[in-house]
């Protein structure tokens, strides 16, 4: 009797092995439409490719496995939200995502790629990743000076896409009138709290002025009034439990994050703070929020990450990248969700 028990709990733990194995290392397109009041009639049925989190993942041989789910798809535009590296690894943190840039200008090269960074991306491969994604053709939204958004037109119309926040001088700038059209990429999903973060940047900006600080020296910072932020760093809660979602999710509630300073305490963190810090049972996971006039749109991404290399792997939770259609509509539907998924087995 207790080697049948025994044999049972064996079989069911390589099972379950196997599953995680096999869970972690699939992929899945997931295709979403989004419905917007504003949305200019000319961007009517606009395809944008959204892939976040990769953490040095790869999908077969030159991300093969991955690009082969995309062939046969139109895709208007791709946009990256972060986090390519994996801190916790010691192998080339540039060729998994440079050969996936490469590999979806070649199935798409009529899709403009513009990426931005996450808090992943301190390692000392960064800027060698960032200027190679560059040459490929991607375009860097955090870089240049000033920095600024960009443009996109279809006939007589345009949306705008760039960053969250800028200086008050450099948005100053940039010609976008109220009701434009404005897609946020952003690696961290509180930035979507626009009202707030506005608030959070007039008080520091106050506080800073009172102090005597040089007018010269302060920068005013704005945040974009967005339609559409694009997002990661969730990793979708890595593990999902049924019926409940996220198990947990990093800091997905937080309001502002020092990156220099968020890489520092997370060497240092005991087991219980990281796990508080991270929040059990987020609201924030993955997928669609509309919310204040906005939506914000979570991917599960690609890679995993974490401090608890027993924790890094995904259990319900596929690798995923995100396919949305935007849609004009008269009104907004009741409710939004996952239309389907595309599986590679």
């Amino acid at each position: 009797m207790f080697k049948k028990v025994m044999l049972s709990f064996l079989t069911a733990f390589l099972v379950l092995l196997g599953y995680i194995f096999w869970e972690t290392n699939r992929v899945v397109v997931v295709h979403d439409t989004l419905a917007f009041t504003d949305l200019p009639a000319g961007f009517d049925g606009f395809r944008i490719l959204h892939i976040t989190d990769v953490h040095a993942k790869t999908f077969g041989e030159n991300q093969s496995r991955l690009l082969a789910k995309l062939k046969g798809e139109n895709v208007d535009l791709i946009v990256l939200t972060g986090d390519y590296m994996d801190r916790h690894s010691e192998k080339d943190q540039v060729a998994p995502t440079l050969d996936l840039i490469k590999g979806l200008r070649a199935l798409f090269p009529q899709a403009p790629v513009y990426f931005v960074t996450g808090n992943a991306d301190v390692h000392d491969q960064n800027d060698r990743l960032v200027s190679a994604m560059q040459q490929a053709g991607a375009i860097f939204l955090e870089g240049g000076h000033p920095r600024h958004p960009y443009a996109l037109k279809r006939g007589n119309d345009r949306i705008w896409i760039g960053t969250a926040s800028y200086t008050e001088e450099e948005f100053k700038t940039f010609g976008i009138e109220k009701e434009d059209f404005y897609i946020v990429l952003t690696h961290f999903p509180w930035e979507a709290n626009i009202e707030e973060k506005n608030r959070e940047a007039e008080k520091r900006y106050e506080e800073a002025m009172a102090s005597g600080a040089d007018p010269r020296q302060v920068k005013k910072i704005v945040y974009v009034d967005a339609d559409l932020i694009f997002a990661g760093h969730t990793h979708g809660g890595q593990i999902r439990l049924p019926f409940i979602g996220a198990l947990y999710a990093p800091e997905v509630e937080q309001k502002g994050v020092d990156i220099e300073l968020y890489e520092k305490e997370s060497k240092t963190k005991s087991f219980i703070d990281k796990l508080r810090a991270e929040g059990f049972f987020p609201k924030y996971s993955k997928g669609i929020y509309r919310e204040n006039g906005r939506v914000l749109y979570i991917s599960g991404g690609l890679g995993v990450g974490g401090d608890f290399p027993l924790l890094r792997f995904r259990f319900l939770n596929p690798p995923e990248v995100n396919l949305v259609e935007l849609k004009r509509a008269r009104e907004l539907p009741e409710r939004e969700g996952k239309s389907n998924r595309i599986a590679d087995s």
